[in-house]
C-alpha cells in the first residue's frame, strides 16, 4: 500500500469510527426515548406486543402449529391476563384441534368477566353446534349481534 492508500485507509477509518460514535450515540437516545415511552405509555407498548404476537399465532396457526400458537398467545396474556380476546383467541386454537372440553374452559373465563363477549358467544355456538345443541346453539348465535 503507497502512502496515499494509507492516507485514504486512515482516513476511512476515522470516518467509520465517528459514524459508529455517533451511531451509538443516537441509539442510546433512542432507547432513553423508549424507556421514557415505557413508563408514560405503557397501553402503547402492550398494544405493539400484542398486535406482533397475534400476528405470530396467525402464522403458526396458518403453519397447524396450534400449540406453539396458544404458547404465543399465552405469553400475550401475561402482559394483559385480563384481555378476552386473547382468552377468546386461545379457545379457538383449542377448537380448530376439537379439543372442545379445553376451548370450553377458555369461553368461561371469559364469560366470568364479560357475559355478552360476542366473539366468545360466537365460539360457544359453534361448539354447541358441533354437539347438536341446535336450540342453545342459535340462541346463543343471535345472542352476539355482531355475525
Amino acid at each position: 500500500m503507497d502512502e496515499v492508500q494509507e492516507d485514504l485507509w486512515g482516513t476511512s477509518q476515522d470516518i467509520y469510527v465517528l459514524i459508529l460514535e455517533g451511531f451509538s450515540k443516537q441509539t442510546k437516545k433512542d432507547l432513553g426515548g423508549i424507556a421514557k415511552m415505557k413508563k408514560n405509555e405503557p397501553a402503547l407498548i402492550r398494544e405493539e406486543i400484542k398486535n406482533a404476537g397475534i400476528g405470530l399465532a396467525v402464522k403458526q396457526v396458518l403453519e397447524g402449529n396450534y400449540g406453539d400458537a396458544r404458547r404465543t398467545l399465552k405469553e400475550i396474556l401475561e402482559t394483559d391476563p385480563e384481555n378476552l380476546e386473547i382468552q377468546t383467541l386461545i379457545s379457538e386454537t383449542y377448537l380448530m384441534e376439537n379439543k372442545i372440553k379445553e376451548a370450553k374452559r377458555w369461553l368461561n373465563e371469559v364469560f366470568s368477566k364479560k357475559p355478552d363477549y360476542p366473539r366468545a358467544l360466537y365460539n360457544l355456538s359453534v361448539i354447541q353446534s358441533e354437539r347438536k345443541e341446535w336450540e342453545k346453539a342459535v340462541e346463543v348465535y343471535n345472542e352476539t349481534k355482531v355475525f
